[in-house]
């Protein structure tokens, strides 16, 4: 029963974040599935929602698909970072790739807040935080809808 608790709050939460953020479930959901149940037990369990939800927003996004030219190279590297993560489940200790798992994310996080806050507004999925007026330490929140 803590199994199933662990695992559907934890989806539960990263599907709220990446509702609230555009982040992404992975960002959440995997961490905090991996400090409970291990790196490799975790990627097993998301393996399926995953799919599914790429899958479903293939099949619904499929007609904005103009300017996909990127994925000639994308699909191919991640191909590469499949075989490669493979291995690494089933060659590296686990701690190790704990380490690695949070370095991703530490990363992935990083590089998200420099991209969406080299513009001078920093957004978070639909928010964006900005300067206040005639204060120029204070920030405000509006949202764009």
């Amino acid at each position: 029963m803590e199994f199933w608790l662990v695992v559907v709050a934890a989806l539960g939460l990263g599907g709220f974040v990446k509702g609230a953020t555009g982040m992404g479930l992975p960002l959440v959901s995997v961490p905090a599935l991996a400090a409970f149940l291990g790196v490799p037990h975790t990627l097993a369990i998301l393996t399926v929602p995953l799919i599914v939800t790429n899958g479903w927003q293939v099949w619904r996004y499929f007609s904005h698909r103009h300017g996909t030219a990127f994925l000639t190279w994308l699909l191919p590297a991640g191909a590469v970072g499949i075989g490669i993560g493979t291995w690494a489940l089933t060659a590296l200790p686990v701690r190790t790739l704990s380490l690695v798992l949070a370095a991703l994310v530490v990363s992935y996080i990083a590089l998200h807040l420099a991209v969406t806050c080299a513009c001078g507004a920093c957004h978070v999925g639909r928010f964006y935080l900005s300067r206040a007026p005639n204060q120029p330490t204070a920030g405000h929140a509006h949202s764009t809808t």
